[in-house]
């Protein structure tokens, strides 16, 4: 159980803690509903996220000193980090300003924005949960070549602006693109080419899904075919 009283807890923002504001920004889901369980989820991808939801789990019982269940679904391969706990509910949403799902109309937190190593840390937790490491091809003069990007997805238009905007003051350039994803409008934040590399020095990531791809990715980034 967490070690205080709603009432007598008070966030001490650490950029761990930040760091779990922008998982739950990405994978995570709320509810904090009367008559309802007060649930926390996060979700991940069972044959790719499993060492990263154990990072998760060990986050959860540093900070809150709870002990989340982790749940597998072979079947549909996902994973499910959950804690229920109305205290912990109501100090994400009230002080944390973590939203309740669905999740609409993202903006990162003012507290946030305004500490660069706590916007560092949450950038970090939403990529590693809303993100990932790919590349394109690009065709000139006759010859292919190789570009790796680093994608994080969003619903929201305003909200991929707003991370473009927060890249861009810690000197990291990137840019917002509109997709169609299963029928659905979505968007992406897309960090190209050279920028993959500061973004990674700066902001890293905690999810061994993100960095192995990234070290395969950039050891051919100037392939030509």
């Amino acid at each position: 159980m967490l070690s205080s009283t709603l009432g007598e807890m008070k966030p001490k923002l650490t950029p761990e803690l930040a760091e779990i504001v922008g998982i739950m920004f990405g994978d995570g889901y709320m509810k904090n509903k009367h008559n309802h369980a007060h649930v926390i989820r996060i979700f991940g991808n069972l044959s790719k996220d499993r060492v990263y939801m154990h990072y998760i789990k060990r986050m959860f019982i540093r900070n809150f000193n709870i002990v989340p269940k982790l749940s597998e679904y072979p079947k549909k391969n996902y994973l499910e980090l959950y804690v229920y706990s109305k205290e912990l509910v109501d100090y994400f949403h009230r002080f944390l300003l973590i939203p309740l799902s669905p999740k609409t109309n993202l903006s990162i937190p003012g507290y946030i924005k305004e500490d660069e190593q706590l916007l560092i840390s949450f950038i970090r937790g939403l990529f590693d949960t809303d993100g990932c490491v790919t590349h394109q091809i690009d065709r000139k003069n006759g010859r292919k070549y190789y570009y790796v990007l680093i994608k994080i997805s969003a619903k929201s238009e305003s909200f991929t602006r707003e991370i473009v905007t927060s890249l861009k003051k810690l000197g990291i350039k990137s840019f917002c693109c509109e997709k169609i994803w299963r029928g659905n409008k979505g968007y992406d934040v897309v960090v190209r080419h050279k920028n993959t590399i500061s973004f990674f020095e700066l902001i890293g990531s905690n999810n061994p899904r993100n960095k192995v791809k990234w070290e395969q990715e950039w050891g051919r980034w100037d392939s030509n075919f």
